[in-house]
């Protein structure tokens, strides 16, 4: 299991019944460019490039809450495993058909 990659924090924001509507996050950018690897770039249909990462927002321990945080915001560092090449030719081939 990887590291966690912490990022900053983040506070609910509540409606007047109390209820979490939102977030305010408090993102640390130099620590997102540290980690560059775990940003993807895509280009959209007018020819813009963009940048995005994922991250994840998870709540904090009742006994870590405090007045202005009260979750934790990380990098998502979960990558697809690499097939096998071997594996994806032998599945295109057609010589195990019975016909």
């Amino acid at each position: 299991m990887e590291k966690s990659i912490y990022v900053g924090n983040a506070k609910g924001i509540k409606n007047k019944q109390g209820e979490i509507f939102g977030y305010k996050l408090n993102i640390d950018l130099t620590v997102i460019n540290e980690n560059r690897e775990f940003i993807t770039e895509w280009t959209d249909k007018h020819g813009k490039t963009h940048e995005q990462i994922v991250i994840d927002c998870f709540p904090l321990k009742p006994e870590n809450v405090t007045e202005y945080k009260t979750h934790s915001v990380k990098i998502n560092t979960w990558k697809p495993e690499k097939a096998n090449k071997q594996e994806s030719q032998a599945s295109d081939s057609d010589d195990d058909l019975p016909f």
